[in-house]
């Protein structure tokens, strides 16, 4: 499903109706699952991502996958 939702159209598409440029957003959560995938979403989406969690190794995971944060 997440394949889906970060396919290259649907980003393309999303980001003509939402656009998150010059938003900062806070992530919880951001090292696995539906956090990480909200983080990567909104970073394709243009917002800058603040991520927390626990797992710092899986934070740094998430990080890499950010576009341009």
């Amino acid at each position: 499903m997440a394949d889906i939702l970060c396919s290259p159209l649907l980003t393309a598409i999303m980001k003509i109706l939402l656009d998150f440029s010059g938003k900062q957003i806070l992530v919880t959560g951001a090292s696995v699952g539906i956090g990480r995938e909200t983080a990567i979403l909104l970073s394709k989406l243009g917002a800058k991502i603040l991520m927390a969690d626990i797992d710092e190794e899986e934070l740094k995971e998430t990080a890499s996958q950010l576009d341009g944060t």
